[in-house]
């Protein structure tokens, strides 16, 4: 009998550990077929910029969390500057997340809620939606939360550790992650009275975040990122919303909508069923007095991360409220009887099976418009000899190149500023940027770079009146600076199919074009 046990249970870990291998290569394979100049292109730019010493806030425009970009500057560096450095690190965080979920569920449950955990899990979010840092951040968060415990005073520093490098990797977390963090420390202080716990704790937190600071400090670009704090209003702003606005839609398409759209989008409804079962549990811990230290603090960070999440993309709730899902087997194994356990078990596979049958990209949009017959790849480009792209990708930067080689060839130019959404636009460049923000976004309006670097105008204007830049820009965009480019003309449109029709239009110094 034990021999069989064994036997079964080494079946289960080599079917869940083939399981994960299998979506980690699908994960870097839809990866490379994706040609996304705007997210791809930024995270991309981010850690070469790094790589080349650049500052980061002054020098280049961290959208969301410094780690996360010096994180992938490293792989970068081993890799060969190649673009799937960054998405072997988006699936290696993603799925090390899911197997420390796991054992978060084996450590409050069982060896079996630990393999439900990483199938339900897989079956609803199977692959990364973007080479985002909301995945590094989710990793470090689900690290705290498993080494937490009162019982070693090393791993709850550990703990503590892990969740300040959590909100380096994406600075947004710190709405969410410093309540649970001192709601917690006040629990241990007052109820427990150890203040050595406490100590261990609030160092193990604190000593990431002190190294973070003394480095804005000594390379003088504190206030620089001070002025990047203001980048989640000015979200707000331009999408014309507000919190408590983004707070009812959030609250209404959980609690309500999401049982009407079950059939289209059945993630949400594990998502909604994690926040009801540990709402309970919470409730538990304060009223009934359970005092189980580990799930009030998975309860707590679980209900408070919402915030990061109220748009209610689905990569976002499964990097978040995702991490109340050990709660729910929790709950089932200790609260059930032997028939409810087998009808909720039932309900959570066969909504996860349903999911995985029907969307198994994970219900992403442009996962599902790859065109995997007519992909292949190109050695032209040193920095994306992995990527399987369409034939018009190819070409784009294939003019692209071409243009910049004739500029350098004939022209005394220096700059080059992209006005379009496409970073890769200055990535396959050979001239200096003028500006922090790789691309322009019609959606955040185009004054959206002047915004954060106040001496981007004048850089931009100076340049311009020296006949020192050349402008790669779509039609709306350049709209900003008519005015100022009285020397310049239309040099070539260029047909960029995936962005409503638009053409990329290339203008140049009438000096330089009398050259060409």
């Amino acid at each position: 009998m034990i021999f069989k046990n064994k036997l079964s249970t080494n079946v289960v870990l080599l079917a869940i550990s083939l399981l994960i291998i299998f979506f980690f290569f699908k994960t870097i394979n839809y990866f490379t077929h994706i040609h996304d100049g705007s997210h791809h292109g930024l995270i991309f730019s981010n850690g070469l910029d790094i790589l080349k010493g650049k500052l980061p806030y002054k020098e280049i425009f961290v959208q969301y969390g410094l780690l996360h970009d010096l994180l992938n500057s490293i792989t970068l560096f081993f890799l060969n500057n190649d673009i799937i450095a960054i998405y072997i690190n988006t699936a290696l965080f993603y799925f090390t997340s899911v197997i420390i979920l796991g054992l978060i569920s084996k450590e409050i449950s069982n060896l079996y809620s630990l393999y439900l955990t990483i199938i339900v899990i897989i079956f609803n979010h199977p692959l990364p939606y973007l080479p985002w840092s909301n995945y590094l951040a989710f990793l470090f968060l689900s690290l705290s939360v498993y080494l937490f415990t009162l019982e070693s005073e090393k791993k709850i520093f550990l703990s503590g550790f892990f969740l300040s490098l959590s909100i380096l990797s994406r600075e947004n977390f710190y709405y969410f992650i410093l309540p649970s963090f001192l709601f917690i420390n006040i629990y241990i202080f007052y109820y427990l009275k150890n203040l050595r716990l406490n100590f261990f704790f609030l160092f193990g937190f604190l000593l990431p975040l002190i190294f973070f600071f003394s480095y804005l400090l000594l390379n003088n670009i504190y206030l620089d990122w001070f002025n990047y704090q203001k980048l989640p209003f000015i979200y707000l702003d331009r999408y014309d919303s507000d919190f408590f606005q983004l707070l009812k839609n959030f609250l209404n398409y959980l609690f309500v909508e999401s049982f009407f759209n079950v059939i289209n989008k059945p993630q949400y409804i594990l998502i909604l069923t994690i926040i009801i079962f540990n709402i309970y549990s919470l409730f538990e811990q304060f009223i009934i007095q359970k005092k189980n230290l580990k799930i009030m603090f998975i309860c707590i960070t679980c209900l408070s991360s919402f915030v990061v999440a109220l748009n209610l993309e689905i990569f976002r709730l499964y990097t978040s409220i995702i991490i109340g899902l050990p709660v729910v087997f929790y709950q089932i194994l200790n609260k059930f009887n032997n028939d409810n356990k087998f009808i909720s078990y039932f309900l959570l596979l066969f909504i996860s099976s349903y999911s995985i049958f029907f969307y198994p990209q994970g219900n992403v949009k442009f996962y599902k418009n790859i065109n995997f017959d007519n992909s292949y790849q190109s050695s032209n480009f040193k920095y994306f000899k992995y990527q399987q792209w369409e034939s018009h990708h190819w070409e784009l930067l294939d003019n692209i190149k071409n243009i910049n080689n004739k500029v350098k060839n004939n022209c005394n130019i220096k700059y080059i500023l992209n006005m379009t959404p496409n970073a890769f636009v200055l990535l396959i460049s050979d001239f200096d940027r003028v500006q922090i923000t790789p691309y322009f976004t019609e959606h955040l309006g185009t004054d959206f770079n002047y915004i954060l670097h106040n001496d981007f105008k004048e850089k931009l204007y100076r340049e311009i009146q020296r006949n020192n830049l050349f402008i790669y820009s779509m039609e709306n965009n350049i709209l900003i600076l008519q005015d100022k480019m009285k020397n310049f003309s239309l040099y070539k449109s260029i047909k960029v199919k995936g962005l409503k029709g638009s053409k990329m239009r290339v203008y140049l110094p009438n000096k330089c074009i009398n050259k060409l």
